[in-house]
């Protein structure tokens, strides 16, 4: 068997889950797999602290290998901030192995919010979910088709139930392209957790090429 570096590298990974999979410490660990010597960390959802709890990771932050750009969603400029940084991270090789992005949804309300002012008075009824749907299909692209670095882009879940009565679970997206963007990453894979009696809580991935 050819060993992990030798093998390729997916030139992005989809992470989604609920709150608490450890979606943003398993994303965190990329730092810790052969090759990966830089990783730039961009926290949107202000949830970055957790990767301190890991003391390998921790070391990694501390020394500089793991930078954690701190673009909150909570700031008033954040969507012109993460367009801005994504344009420039994706335009200009800074030397990065990999470039974390955690979260979309997050991310995604910021717009929203922004592009809902765009159409406020407008008759439009279907131009927020469009727009929205452009600007998300955009960015994961850039991240996805950088030449500079491989991406993992974090995004919380949803439960969607069918007509016949099944149950699947999503991204939690919005807009026009939201079913469509879990077919651009080389991977996705889904984050779960279950209590283990008398053990630990332990937490599973499911790993597939890209969800249709």
């Amino acid at each position: 068997m050819q060993p992990p570096e030798e093998v390729g590298r997916p030139k992005s990974i989809l992470l989604y889950g609920t709150h608490g999979t450890r979606k943003t410490s398993i994303a965190g660990s990329i730092i810790k797999a052969p090759g990966f010597k830089k990783v730039l960390f961009i926290d949107i959802d202000n949830g970055a602290e957790v990767l301190m709890n890991d003391p390998v990771i921790k070391e990694a932050i501390v020394e500089g290998r793991l930078q954690i750009l701190q673009v909150s969603s909570l700031d008033g400029d954040a969507f012109v901030k993460i367009n801005a940084v994504v344009d420039e991270i994706t335009k200009t090789d800074f030397g990065y192995d990999a470039v974390i992005l955690d979260t979309l949804d997050v991310a995604q309300d910021v717009a929203e919010k922004v592009i809902k002012k765009k159409y406020e008075g407008s008759k439009n009824t279907f131009g927020v979910f469009g727009d929205l749907g452009i600007w998300t299909d955009e960015i994961v692209r850039k991240l996805h088709e950088s030449k500079h670095f491989m991406s993992i882009v974090t995004c919380h879940s949803k439960e969607q139930t069918l007509e016949s009565g099944a149950h699947r679970i999503l991204p939690r997206l919005s807009g026009s392209s939201k079913d469509a963007i879990g077919g651009i990453p080389s991977i996705v894979a889904y984050s779960s957790t279950r209590q283990i009696p008398k053990v630990a809580i332990r937490t599973s991935l499911l790993v597939s090429p890209r969800v249709k």
